[in-house]
């Protein structure tokens, strides 16, 4: 029996967290710039380390050795 390819990734996007407020145009206007400026590569690497410190501490396999290791 043949198995099922695995359904193809989604493509990555950026979320932004930002306070609530009344009025977004300000941000909006800003954020072209905001997005040239950003190191979104590094912000995604970040994260994805921070996920795997994360799911090691999940289990109770953290150390804090493994913080320098950023990848």
């Amino acid at each position: 029996m043949a198995t099922k390819p695995a359904p193809p990734r989604p493509v990555p996007r950026l979320y932004l967290a930002t306070p609530e407020v009344d009025d977004p145009s300000p941000l909006v206007a800003s954020l072209p710039g905001l997005l040239a400026a950003a190191d979104v590569a590094a912000g995604q690497r970040a994260f994805a380390h921070r996920a795997r410190m994360n799911a090691l501490a999940s289990k109770g396999e953290w150390e804090t050795g493994l913080e320098k290791k950023v990848a």
